[in-house]
């Protein structure tokens, strides 16, 4: 493990554009942007609106994010900025079609209603509430029964809710793994977990932070214009 950790701290040390950034101001926000946050944003949301939290933490497990995911979380924060907590949206949806909100049909329509009716269960109203329930070990077993959520989904929903000290392993996190340490083969959630972990601690950076620079430096755009 310390060698690859080395191995991944240094290409990022090493290289030149590779940049840090902080997903809760600049992933699905920006300076001026209709969507921002006031400029205090002390628990470091990615959304501020539950509704749209659960829509993108549904959605982006297996789904283009750029082309598919974001449109349909950015229009839902764009038209229905008031829903704050679990019970609005489930209101909103119990009331309106789900899939023609979101334009999206499938399993995943069932599953953002499955995980609705759970947190409304479990008294998780807000973004906050989230945050805190996420803390616990015993509810992130309870959250990876429901079917379709496991773990990249879970570390998922404790970025987007303010959790700085994890990250949310995908495709693109592996790729960079595999770029940074060309001998590795068979990388495991859990091992490249780990591994970014502590090449964040190595190099002193909060996790999340990690997370969302090195899959922001891994967009296709910029993959397919290096081969």
């Amino acid at each position: 493990m310390e060698k690859y950790i080395n191995q991944l701290a240094d290409f990022i040390s090493n290289n030149k554009e590779f940049k840090y950034l902080d997903i809760s101001t600049s992933y699905n926000y920006a300076t001026g942007d209709s969507f921002s946050l006031s400029v205090d944003n002390t628990h470091n949301l990615t959304n501020n609106n539950m509704g749209a939290t659960i829509i993108d933490g549904i959605l982006q497990a297996g789904l283009n994010y750029k082309n598919v995911v974001k449109p349909r979380v950015d229009k839902f924060k764009n038209e229905h900025r008031d829903i704050k907590t679990t019970t609005q949206f489930y209101n909103l949806i119990s009331t309106m079609d789900l899939s023609e909100l979101i334009n999206m049909k499938g399993q995943k329509i069932d599953r953002i209603h499955t995980l609705v009716k759970f947190l409304k269960n479990e008294k998780i109203e807000t973004e906050v509430d989230f945050y805190n329930w996420l803390s616990d070990k015993d509810n992130l077993l309870a959250l990876s029964n429901l079917k379709g959520i496991k773990s990249k989904t879970i570390d998922y929903f404790k970025i987007l809710t303010g959790h700085k000290e994890t990250v949310a392993v995908d495709i693109r996190l592996k790729n960079f793994i595999k770029l940074s340490c060309p001998d590795l083969d068979n990388i495991t959630y859990e091992f490249a977990k780990e591994l970014l972990m502590k090449t964040a601690k190595k190099l002193r950076v909060e996790p999340a932070t990690l997370d969302f620079s090195i899959w922001t430096y891994m967009a296709p755009e910029r993959t397919k214009k290096e081969k």
